[in-house]
């Protein structure tokens, strides 16, 4: 069943907030966008940053295995694919910075924007190199904070997300 669900095109759902547990009115957001979704560029670095409901903060997910796409516009939310240097590829690791590349479809995509969405955690589907998690990193809700890869750990607040 799961397998079939990976070669299927993946319809994503109406723009939503992401927002960490720990951080009461913060959301996920992209720098360099100030609420023009058309300004996201690749690599540019995904954040928390006060909820405002501009573009850079409405994404396109969905319950069970997902890309995290910004709204209107062909970036999703990747970790640790695009590493420069002797190990090039997706090689995960912990303390990995999200950022915007783009995207397609499931099928396609790279392991490193391929999340699994269960109700609080964002985990990276692929477990082959190990259980990975989005997290807050060193779980500092301040504006501008950036939001990194890190091994799941049950009940780390850092790791748990609300769609909404």
């Amino acid at each position: 069943m799961l397998v079939s669900l990976l070669l299927l095109p993946l319809t994503l759902v109406a723009a939503r907030s992401i927002r960490p547990a720990a951080g009461c009115g913060k959301c996920l957001d992209v720098v360099g966008v100030d609420g023009n979704a058309g300004a996201a560029r690749i690599s540019s670095g995904v954040t928390l940053n006060d909820c405002n409901g501009s573009s850079a903060q409405n994404w396109e997910v969905q319950r069970g295995v997902t890309l995290i796409r910004l709204a209107g516009t062909q970036y999703c939310v990747d970790v640790g694919t695009h590493r420069r240097g002797p190990t090039p590829g997706w090689n995960p690791a912990n303390g990995e910075i999200a950022k915007l590349y783009p995207c397609t479809d499931i099928a396609t995509s790279s392991a490193g924007q391929v999340f699994e969405w269960n109700g609080a955690k964002l985990h990276i589907k692929e477990k082959a190199k190990g259980d990975f998690c989005l997290d807050v990193k060193d779980g500092n809700t301040s504006p501008g904070n950036q939001i990194q890869m890190w091994t799941c750990f049950p009940r780390n607040t850092n790791q748990q997300w609300s769609i909404v």
